[in-house]
């Protein structure tokens, strides 16, 4: 399911999606370095707010090795890869355990949390998984934010 056309949008709304966007990026940078903070849901934001304010930044946000063919299939079809829900679910056990470590496994909290994080793993193990064979980095054309082929006037965005 391809985004929907980019519409107008005031100059101020503009400015404040492409610094949303840079943060976002720039947070799940970091996070690819270190092992507490996540990299994919801050490029999912990232691909939000260039997608709404540059269509040009998602494109090449969904050209990234590695980590774009993920962003791209969870915006575009809602798609979740079967390493990606691993991850997830290991996430949220490591994070369940440490809030019963730190909380010196308190039920009142605990079960609660569990029962809040065994709902988002029931939700998540339920989405359908990106086919990736055969797949290539560079942008879909069929996806209506593709980097712009027209004439140089139309490039800069």
């Amino acid at each position: 399911m391809p985004l929907p056309p980019a519409r107008q949008l005031s100059r101020p709304a503009r400015y404040a999606l492409l610094a949303l966007g840079h943060a976002a990026f720039i947070t799940g940078l970091i996070g690819a370095f270190l092992p507490v903070l996540p990299t994919v849901i801050f490029w999912i934001v990232a691909a939000w707010a260039f997608g709404h304010a540059s269509p040009a930044l998602q494109a090449r946000l969904f050209a990234i090795p590695g980590a774009g063919r993920h962003v791209e299939a969870w915006l575009l079809r809602g798609e979740i890869s079967r390493r990606g829900k691993c991850f997830a679910a290991g996430g949220m056990l490591a994070g369940w355990l440490s809030i019963g470590w730190i909380m010196h496994w308190d039920p009142l909290l605990l079960i609660p949390v569990g029962l809040l994080m065994s709902g988002v793993a029931i939700w998540l193990w339920r989405k359908s998984e990106p086919d990736f064979s055969g797949a290539s980095t560079a942008p879909d054309e069929s996806i209506q934010c593709p980097v712009f082929t027209g004439s140089d006037s139309e490039k800069r965005d």
